[in-house]
């Protein structure tokens, strides 16, 4: 599932990151541009805004790049969905450990317990690089390579750009009327049943919500109040046990992480 931005001006765009007081040279951050930030875990003893953009679609962003100095830097954007200020992590033109989640440089933190934790941290890096990045090399020759990526003397790549443009995209006035109106007719038939499909996604809890676990969870939610709205109600089912399946997972894997138990969100039966 896609997500939205409402095309504004790179001066509303200063506006609105001052009204919520957000800088990324001092890490301050809304909770939700914490949230979406969790999608890869990195340090932010380096952190460094890198400029304003718009793309050819109309959406105009803040980038930003942050990194320990053990770590290659993970570069990300912040922007304007509609209604709240919201960060997104690119994934192609990026340099990040996807299998791990990591910056490049910080695979230790997330081994485990081994006497061999920094060969096998050394292993893990080199084998995502060659997953993603560099297919030709040898594991041995990537174990240092974090020296030989690429540092582009601009923070947007082609790459990156295509990937933003695909995950985000305008929210038109089509895009706008067809939601209020499947909202409508939800709540026609919402009643305080907490067996009715509604209620039943939004007393859901999902554990963890920085990661991609969770994007495919509001997805389903979404999806799910979409198939009810158009009166699709058995498929809708279908896909509210899918959703019901993937908190009840994610509640199990929080209990070998304690600090993710603090890092919840409820279903939403509809559109954020």
């Amino acid at each position: 599932m896609p997500r939205y931005f409402e095309p504004i001006t790179k001066e509303e765009l200063v506006g609105k990151l001052e009204d919520a007081e957000v800088c990324i040279g001092t890490h301050n951050l809304t909770p939700q541009i914490e949230k979406d930030l969790k999608k890869v875990d990195f340090d932010w003893e380096n952190r460094d805004p890198q400029g304003f953009h718009t793309l050819d679609n109309g959406l105009t962003f803040l980038g930003g790049e942050a990194g320990g100095d053990w770590e290659y830097p993970v570069k990300f954007i912040i922007y304007w969905d509609g209604k709240k200020l919201r960060a997104y992590i690119p994934t192609e033109g990026n340099y990040f450990n996807r299998t791990l989640k990591c910056a490049y440089g910080s695979e230790a933190e997330h081994i485990g317990d081994s006497d061999n934790f920094e060969d096998e941290a050394e292993e893990a890096k080199a084998k995502d690089l060659q997953k993603h990045h560099f297919p030709d090399r040898t594991l041995k020759e990537l174990v240092d390579a974090e020296h030989d990526l690429p540092h582009s003397r601009g923070f947007l790549n082609e790459a990156m750009e295509e990937d933003i443009k695909a995950r985000i995209v305008k929210k038109d006035g089509m895009t706008t009327d067809a939601v209020e109106i499947l909202k409508r007719r939800v709540a026609a038939n919402k009643i305080n049943d907490p067996n009715t499909l509604a209620n039943r996604i939004e007393s859901m809890i999902f554990y963890g919500c920085g990661d991609e676990a969770y994007e495919l969870f509001q997805s389903a939610c979404e999806f799910c109040y979409q198939l009810y709205g158009l009166g699709h109600g058995d498929e809708a089912e279908t896909v509210c046990d899918w959703a019901q399946e993937m908190a009840d997972n994610s509640k199990q894997f929080a209990e070998q992480f304690p600090e993710m138990k603090e890092d919840t969100q409820r279903g939403v039966f509809g559109y954020n």
